[in-house]
């Protein structure tokens, strides 16, 4: 109705109506499957969105790397427990790297969703 009015000052719902307002949805819903990526109860799932998602464009990113870019969001502590936990999801694995002190790894995306353009995933 909203589209309607916004088109002329007929109260009817005409075809081109309802086709621009399913564009409009069909554009909007693209990025809701991420709309509540952070919603969780875990005090620390926001991040966890965060860091998945950074790992998933990257394909492979250092455990350093990770650590720099959320420095302000989370302790050296709760990205362990972000990794593990997306290690036990299958999302990630995480190789060290020999002889570094202090260790390093690698964490390479080895889960099936892909990140599309938008940020939303399917």
């Amino acid at each position: 109705m909203i589209l309607s009015a916004s088109r002329s000052d007929s109260k009817i719902i005409e075809e081109q109506d309802f086709d621009r307002a399913l564009s409009i949805l069909q554009s909007t819903e693209r990025g809701m499957s991420r709309a509540f990526g952070g919603a969780g109860r875990a005090e620390i799932s926001e991040v966890m969105y965060s860091v998945w998602a950074m790992i998933a464009n990257s394909g492979q990113v250092s455990y350093s790397d990770i650590l720099s870019t959320f420095r302000y969001d989370m302790t050296n502590d709760e990205l362990q427990k972000i990794l593990t936990t997306l290690a036990i999801m299958k999302e990630i694995k995480m190789v060290r790297i020999e002889d570094t002190q202090p260790a390093e790894y690698i964490i390479t995306y080895v889960g099936t969703k892909k990140l599309i353009e938008g940020g939303s995933n399917v």
